[in-house]
């Protein structure tokens, strides 16, 4: 009998709880190898129930020569000469200096086929990534956000398959990493959303219980930002412009689940303010933030049940998308430059989002919006688990991935 191959799954940060476990990945997964979870919390209530071993991550850091070759990349144009020779010689310094003894031991030890992991920047995942390239097993990284590759789009440890979110992220990754194998690359949606459409929402009924809401009015859904105290003007004037509808919504402000708001007690007693804290757990001294599983049925309510969703630039806009639902999105004064940052422009090409860009169009956007909810123009892919089964089990069967770096000529174009 031929044994069941073995992959190791990095949960670094709380994103990838949510990415691989709760969206069905790893449970999909599970169905053809044996699983070994590699966390940094082990502790974590969103760790529970695993389809596999589950096992404390080896200590591990970077070289120093490391950090300064990436940063020095960082700095050089992906196809001139100089960031060629650069992204020549790290790659080779990875291999000859990169991982730790204590990830190359525990890979041996674990019998692992292949690992998987969320970043191939971050500090807690690239030991693990060198660590396995020097061993000639092959890895494979499953982005975790859609900023990665628009903000650390240089990638050093040599990987079997990567898999971002959109199209314009992978034609921005091959342009930084011009010797990348274009077709160890594949676009494949969000798995954050993923675990977000597995949970039926809950009806309107419950969340308005829940929440303390009148269930016969409708409500409009404010994400508040990390920094909820800044918020509270941008609040104000939402409830402003509420009061002028008829029939007047109320306001539901989804707490960041990093904000401790205890400025939200400011606002007890207001009959159509209620503050929404999300299920997550956060432990800032471990670097750990992750939604709790109970956290999704709310959250996917929150957007689908809302009359509108508003929120400054961020990521629920690809949440939001994922459940037919379009943001109304801040665009004036300190937003402003998030709304026309590259890593935002998807979203606004899919018509995930609607700019709204002064204050005094408010108004009409909320009336319009709750009038007439608009789906976004282009949903995303509705198949993110399946897509990253398919980078995972092609990554499996590479031979080559380890190959030495071939530089393409200068001008040539990434595929």
């Amino acid at each position: 009998m031929i044994p069941m191959r073995r992959l190791a799954i990095l949960i670094a940060y709380g994103p990838e709880a949510r990415a691989f476990v709760q969206s069905g990945l790893a449970e999909r997964l599970a169905e053809r190898y044996e699983l070994v979870f590699a966390a940094s919390y082990t502790d974590s209530p969103a760790l529970c129930a695993l389809p596999g071993e589950l096992a404390p991550a080896p200590e591990g850091v970077e070289p120093a020569t490391l950090t300064r070759l990436r940063r020095l990349r960082a700095r050089l144009q992906p196809t001139g000469a100089p960031g060629l020779a650069v992204q020549v010689v790290q790659a080779f310094a990875l291999r000859a200096w990169g991982g730790s003894r204590a990830w190359r031991d525990w890979l041996i030890d674990k019998r692992i086929d292949l690992t998987l992991c969320g970043s191939y920047s971050s500090a807690r995942t690239l030991p693990a990534l060198a660590a396995a390239a020097r061993a000639g097993l092959p890895s494979v990284v499953l982005a975790n956000s859609w900023k990665d590759v628009h903000q650390r789009p240089h990638c050093a440890p040599p990987l079997a398959g990567l898999g971002v979110f959109a199209e314009s992220e992978r034609r921005r990754f091959l342009a930084a990493n011009p010797s990348f194998p274009a077709s160890n690359l594949r676009s494949i949606g969000s798995l954050h959303c993923a675990a977000l459409l597995r949970n039926e929402p809950l009806s309107r009924v419950e969340l308005a219980d829940r929440l303390g809401l009148d269930p016969q009015r409708p409500f409009v859904c404010f994400i508040a930002a990390r920094d909820g105290a800044a918020e509270q003007p941008l609040i104000r004037r939402l409830l402003a412009r509420l009061r002028t509808l008829e029939p007047q919504p109320q306001l539901v402000v989804r707490l960041n689940p990093m904000d401790a708001a205890e400025w939200a007690a400011d606002w007890a007693g207001e009959p159509d303010v209620v503050f929404d804290r999300p299920c997550w757990s956060w432990d800032p001294e471990r670097e750990w933030i992750c939604p709790l599983p109970s956290d999704a049925p709310r959250w996917a309510a929150l957007l689908s049940r809302a009359a509108a969703v508003v929120s400054r630039p961020s990521t629920a806009a690809w949440e939001a998308a994922t459940l037919k639902r379009r943001l109304l999105t801040i665009a004036w004064g300190d937003a402003q430059p998030a709304w026309e940052a590259p890593d935002f422009r998807h979203a606004r090409a899919c018509g995930w989002v609607r700019g709204i860009f002064s204050e005094d169009s408010l108004a009409a956007a909320l009336a319009e919006e709750i009038a007439s909810p608009q789906p976004p123009a282009v949903a995303p892919p509705a198949d993110p688990v399946e897509r990253a089964c398919a980078v995972v089990e092609t990554a499996l069967h590479r031979t080559s991935f380890l190959e030495p770096v071939r530089a393409r000529p200068l001008g040539e174009a990434a595929p």
